[in-house]
C-alpha cells in the first residue's frame, strides 16, 4: 500500500522570490517579483500554502538495517613495535554497504545560475534527467539567481504530477536580465538553505545543494549581496559545479565545497556536457545508506602504553577532542559503496623503566599493547544504530621488532602496512596537488610541472598485486599526468588547469567523487558509473530525437 497523500493545491507550482520586492499583482492578476527578470523565469500564478514542504512517504524499514555502516580491522604500518619508545601509524576504515536493502529518503535543492545565455540550455538538459531519475520518496525544489534569488516551487515530493509541474518550470528558464556585473551566488544559496530552514519533515531526510554556476560572484560590497563563502551551511551537503573558465568564481564554489558536510567541487569546461556531471553526483546523492556517521576514538591510558594519538592531517571533516583525549569525526552522509579512511598516528612510551635499560634483552618478554578503541555510530531511517563493538587498536610490543614496510611499499609487506601505505601516499597526492596549484597560481609553472613530475616518479616506487590496490595507484596516476597537460601555458592552466586542481583537491579532502573532465574515477560508487553511463545515451536520445524533429 501506498503510504503517499498528496495536500491540496493548486496544480501550478509556487514562486518565492528572496532578496527582492514582496510581489505586486499584474494586470492579467498573476503574481511577479519586481526583481523577477534577474531570475530568468516567466511569471507563474502563486498559491501560497502554510505547508512548505510536501509529506514524504512513509520510510520503508526494509527486512535488515543491520551492517549499513561497518569498520573494519584496523591496519598497521608496523607488524609489532620495540619496547623502547617507538611509533606506529594506524588507519581505521568504515565501509558503507554497497547493496543496502534502504536508502535514506532525498531532499534536493538545486541552485542554478541563469546569468549567461551559454548555459541555461545545457542547465535544462541536466535538469530534465535529473527530473526523471526522482521517485515520490524523494523531494525536490528548484531556485535560480542572477542578480537576486528566487524559489520556483515548494520542497515537491516527485510524483507524476511533480514531474510535471517541474519539467515546465525547466522549460521556462530564460537568460537574466541583470543590472551589474557578476551573479550573486550568496543570494542563491540563501534561497536555498531557506527550504531546508522551513521544513516540518525531516526524519530519515537528507539535505543536499547542487549549485551550478558560471558568472563571476558580485561585488561583495554594496548591492552585491555579500560573499557567498562566508555562508553558514550547516549540515548540509553543497555540491558544486563549476561551468566555464572564470578563476575567481571556481575558487568561491570550491570554497563552499569544502566548508560543507562533505560536498565536492565539479569542473565543467564551456560547451562540454553538464548532464553526466550533474548524474554521476545524483548516483550518490540518491543512494545514503546512513547519516551522522561519526567515528570516535579512545585512547587507553591504563596501560601506560600510549603516549600521544593524533588524527593526521588531509581529512576535511568536522573533528572534536575531549580533554581526556577522545576524539570524535563526524563524516555525515555515507553514499552506498563509500568508504572513509581516517589516519592515526601514535607515539608508544617505553616499556622498561630507565634503571632497567641495560637489562639482558633476552629476558625482555613480549606483550600486546592496548592502545585505543574506536567506535562507530551512526542514523537510518531517523534511528540511532551504535553498531557493534568497538575495535580495539593494539599491536605487539616485542625486544625485537620487525622493519617497517619501506616509504613505497613493497611486494613482500603485510595486506595491512600496504593499504597503510597507499593511503599515505594518496594524502601526499592530494598534498602535492594542492602545493602545485599554489605555485601555478603564483605564476611558477615550470617548478610546479617539476614538482608533479616528482611526484609521478615516486608513485611508480609503489608496488602493489591486487587489482583494488592497482587501481588507486591508476588513478592518482591519471589526475597527475592530466595536471601536468594542464600546465602546458599559463592561459590552458588559468582556464583548466586550476579549476581541475581544486576539483582534485575538494575530492581528496571529503574521500569523494567529484566531476573533473577526465578519466580518473577516484572514490566513484556503482551507482555513480551506472548514472554516468546513463546520462551520456539520455543526451545521445536527445540529440537524435532533436535530429528527427528537425
Amino acid at each position: 500500500m501506498n503510504n503517499y497523500t498528496t495536500p491540496s493545491r493548486n496544480a501550478t507550482p509556487n514562486e518565492y522570490t528572496f532578496n527582492e520586492p514582496p510581489p505586486t499583482p499584474s494586470a492579467s492578476g498573476s503574481s511577479r517579483g519586481a526583481g523577477q527578470s534577474s531570475a530568468g523565469v516567466a511569471p507563474r500564478t502563486s498559491n501560497m500554502d502554510d505547508d512548505d514542504d510536501e509529506m514524504p512517504p512513509a520510510p520503508n524499514p526494509g527486512s535488515n538495517t543491520a551492517g549499513l555502516v561497518t569498520m573494519t580491522r584496523p591496519m598497521y604500518s608496523k607488524k609489532n613495535v620495540a619496547l623502547t619508545a617507538d611509533s606506529v601509524t594506524v588507519v581505521v576504515e568504515l565501509q558503507a554497504a554497497v547493496s543496502p536493502a534502504v536508502r535514506e529518503g532525498l531532499d534536493l535543492v538545486v541552485v542554478l545560475d541563469v546569468s549567461s545565455k551559454d548555459n541555461v540550455g545545457r542547465m535544462k538538459t541536466a535538469m530534465q534527467f535529473v527530473i526523471n531519475k526522482l521517485t515520490p520518496t524523494d523531494r525536490l525544489c528548484i531556485v535560480t539567481f542572477a542578480d537576486g534569488a528566487t524559489r520556483h516551487n515548494q520542497l515537491r515530493c516527485m510524483t507524476a504530477a511533480a514531474h510535471k509541474d517541474l519539467e515546465a518550470i525547466v522549460g521556462g528558464l530564460k537568460l537574466a536580465t541583470r543590472g551589474g556585473g557578476g551573479a550573486n551566488i550568496k543570494a542563491g544559496m540563501d534561497a536555498a538553505l531557506a527550504v531546508f530552514t522551513s521544513r516540518k519533515h525531516t526524519n530519515g531526510r537528507t539535505t543536499n545543494i547542487f549549485l551550478l554556476s558560471n558568472g563571476v560572484q558580485s561585488s561583495t560590497t554594496g548591492g552585491g549581496g555579500g560573499d557567498a563563502r562566508l555562508v553558514d551551511v550547516g549540515n548540509v551537503a553543497v555540491f558544486t559545479f563549476g561551468i566555464g573558465k572564470e578563476t575567481d568564481n571556481n575558487a568561491v564554489l570550491s570554497t563552499i565545497a569544502r566548508k560543507s558536510a562533505g560536498g565536492t567541487f565539479s569542473t565543467v569546461q564551456d560547451g562540454a556536457d553538464l548532464t553526466t556531471p550533474l548524474a554521476e553526483l545524483l548516483g550518490g546523492v540518491l543512494t545514503v545508506v546512513a547519516q551522522d556517521v561519526k567515528l570516535t576514538l579512545k585512547p587507553n591510558r591504563k596501560e601506560k602504553h600510549l603516549d600521544t594519538m593524533v588524527v593526521a592531517p588531509g581529512l576535511d571533516y568536522q573533528q572534536t577532542t575531549t580533554d581526556d583525549g577522545k576524539i570524535t569525526i563526524q563524516f555525515g552522509a555515507l553514499f552506498s559503496g563509500e568508504t572513509r579512511k581516517v589516519v592515526i598516528n601514535m607515539k608508544l612510551l617505553p616499556t622498561k623503566e630507565e634503571e632497567d635499560e641495560d637489562e639482558d634483552e633476552e629476558e625482555a618478554e613480549e606483550e600486546d599493547a592496548k592502545l585505543a578503541d574506536a567506535k562507530l555510530s551512526y542514523m537510518r531511517q531517523g534511528d540511532k544504530d551504535s553498531g557493534k563493538a568497538p575495535r580495539l587498536i593494539q599491536i605487539q610490543r616485542t625486544p625485537h621488532p620487525a622493519a617497517a614496510a619501506p616509504a613505497g611499499g613493497d611486494r613482500h609487506s603485510n595486506t595491512s602496512s600496504v593499504v597503510v601505505v597507499l593511503e599515505l601516499a594518496r594524502r601526499k597526492h592530494a598534498e602535492t596537488i594542492r602545493a602545485v596549484r599554489q605555485l601555478a597560481d603564483a605564476g611558477n609553472l615550470d617548478v610546479a610541472k617539476d614538482t608533479v613530475m616528482d611526484a609521478l616518479n615516486g608513485l611508480e616506487n609503489i608496488m602493489v598485486e591486487e587489482e583494488g590496490q592497482k587501481l588507486v595507484v591508476d588513478n592518482l596516476r591519471d589526475e597527475l599526468r592530466q595536471l601536468l597537460a594542464l600546465m602546458d601555458n599559463k592561459d590552458l592552466y588559468s582556464r583548466r588547469g586550476h579549476p581541475y586542481a581544486l576539483a582534485c583537491e575538494t575530492s581528496h579532502a571529503h574521500q569523494r567523487f567529484a566531476a573533473k573532465g577526465d578519466n580518473s574515477r577516484s572514490f566513484a560508487t556503482y551507482r555513480m558509473d551506472n548514472h554516468r553511463d546513463e546520462a551520456t545515451q539520455f543526451v545521445k536520445d536527445l540529440i537524435s530525437h532533436q535530429g528527427r524533429r528537425h
